[in-house]
């Protein structure tokens, strides 16, 4: 995910839906999916990890997965650029709960 120029890092869903949300439905509804779709795949490795570790907490899966995934990373994406380096999207990685 942080190989190459910070200018390739991108959440091309998340950029594509901000741009065009109110004038093409079909896209926006792509995006949607994409975003949901990750954030399921999140879900997913949270309750393995719970599961794995015993963790004995009740977790919203949902609710941890947007916070962890898309926000934290989306943030990291666009602080990397206006930094000019991919520490800050190393650092969101090792503790997501910094950008959320």
């Amino acid at each position: 995910m942080l190989r190459g120029d910070v200018a390739e890092f991108t959440c091309l869903a998340g950029t594509m839906v901000q741009e065009v949300y109110r004038t093409h439905p079909d896209i926006r509804d792509a995006c949607d999916a994409s975003i949901g779709g990750s954030a399921a795949h999140v879900e997913s490795d949270i309750a393995d990890a719970m599961k794995r570790y015993h963790t004995p907490r009740a977790m919203d899966m949902p609710r941890a997965s947007r916070c962890t995934r898309k926000p934290c990373c989306r943030a990291a994406f666009i602080l990397a650029k206006a930094k000019g380096n991919a520490a800050v999207v190393e650092a969101s990685i090792d503790h997501p709960a910094s950008l959320c």
